[in-house]
């Protein structure tokens, strides 16, 4: 392929499921996927999160912990880390000249070239084989059983964080289609650890557990504390992710990591030293500007959660660009009784970033005061300007934009 690197450190643009790429371009690398031990984890939303408190709380423990996370922030190095540490730009580009000739080989076989995900995915298996990484944590990308990463044949452990609609146009239009597809990461004689979920979903899960011969655990979660800090306090600890929703995220980490033999101390250190920015990050505290990726009704709804239990009584005005082929609509409904004014953007340089006259012919529909500026930087400069709770929410890709313009003010 012309122009592979810039192929492979750009957004990524489709979605390709399907596992015979995949496969057969790791085939060719030498099958590095193979002899590794995985926590695969599936779900809707919270992958990241989880993902986090789980490296955290592993690598404290002596393992030397990969993990595989999407979508990067502002690097795709972000994506592939070993105890807290990225890829380096060297290791990452060596292993990126190995799959560009195997990428060719698998065109001129399936007539298909390897998607980006694909690349990205095959690069992490290489990097965590040559590391000799103990344990290896694997974000799904989309769904579950398509998914590149479930190339894997066996796990030790599979985890299924919150199910909601998302991606009806790949997984199914109902919960329980969408279970269908996430569980699809579940291995035999394993096991799998669950959120709390809707009945729909939960009856898939459990179901799919069973005839694999998996222990299935369903997480608890503690009752949010009375202080309303952002940090909210899990058992005698505060977690280092800000929000309400964390409470649930880390019970999915403390119920996986304790299914596995890990030691309080160790469970303890993830969940107060676990680093995963985007989500209910707080930039600025005067007046206050909050960061969350959520981009679906669901992560929307958690976002909505922590801003009514954290800032109930100030006027809030949202900075928000979207994906094209989410819910936007349903989104915007979540927080137009919230919000004083929204400032709608575009992310940079994504041809998946929703146009202005899609955004704002809904806001109309909803009879939200809105506005549109080309620019991010100009809309933050006119949120701030208002004194109100800033909140920027709608993408993950947005953060790669706030990290140019906001971190420099």
């Amino acid at each position: 392929m012309a122009d592979f690197k810039k192929y492979a450190n750009s957004f990524q643009t489709v979605i390709n499921l399907g596992l015979k790429r995949i496969g057969l371009l790791l085939e060719y690398l030498g099958n590095p996927h193979k002899g590794q031990k995985y926590i695969h984890v599936a779900g809707t939303n919270a992958k990241g999160s989880v993902c986090a408190f789980l490296q955290s709380a592993l690598t404290h423990s002596g393992l030397k912990t990969g993990k595989y996370t999407s979508p990067n922030l502002v690097r795709v190095n972000e994506r592939v880390t070993v105890d807290g540490v990225e890829i380096s730009d060297e290791e990452m580009n060596k292993y990126l000249s190995e799959i560009e000739e195997k990428a060719d080989k698998v065109e001129k076989e399936l007539g298909e070239y390897p998607s980006q995900f694909e690349i990205w995915t095959a690069m992490a298996f290489l990097y965590f084989k040559n590391r000799n990484c103990d344990i290896v944590i694997l974000e799904t990308g989309l769904g579950g059983r398509f998914d590149a990463t479930n190339v894997i044949e066996e796990n030790v452990m599979s985890i299924i964080t919150r199910i909601a609609l998302d991606h009806t146009e790949y997984l199914g239009d109902t919960l329980d289609k969408i279970a269908f597809e996430k569980c699809g990461i579940i291995k035999k004689n394993s096991i799998t650890v669950s959120a709390q979920q809707d009945f729909l979903a939960a009856e898939v899960i459990k179901k799919r557990a069973a005839e694999e011969n998996n222990t299935l655990y369903i997480a608890k979660y503690p009752e949010p504390s009375v202080t309303k800090d952002i940090y909210e306090k899990y058992g005698d600890v505060f977690l280092s992710l800000g929000g309400v929703h964390q409470l649930e995220n880390a019970s999915i980490a403390v119920c996986a990591l304790k299914a596995l033999g890990i030691a309080q101390e160790s469970i303890n250190y993830g969940l107060t030293h676990a680093e995963n920015n985007a989500r209910f990050q707080l930039l600025q505290a005067n007046p206050p500007v909050i960061f969350d990726g959520g981009h679906n009704p669901d992560g929307i709804s958690s976002l909505k959660r922590g801003l009514l239990r954290y800032y109930g009584n100030e006027k809030k005005i949202f900075i928000c660009a979207f994906m094209k082929d989410k819910d936007i609509k349903n989104s915007l409904e979540l927080i137009s009784d919230i919000s004083e004014e929204i400032c709608f953007t575009k992310v940079k340089d994504n041809e998946r970033s929703a146009s202005e006259k899609q955004l704002t012919d809904i806001s109309e529909e909803l009879n939200i005061k809105s506005s549109f500026y080309e620019n991010i930087g100009d809309a933050i400069d006119y949120a701030l300007a208002k004194n109100m709770t800033v909140v920027i929410c709608g993408s993950l890709y947005l953060y790669k934009d706030i990290e140019k313009i906001f971190f420099k003010k």
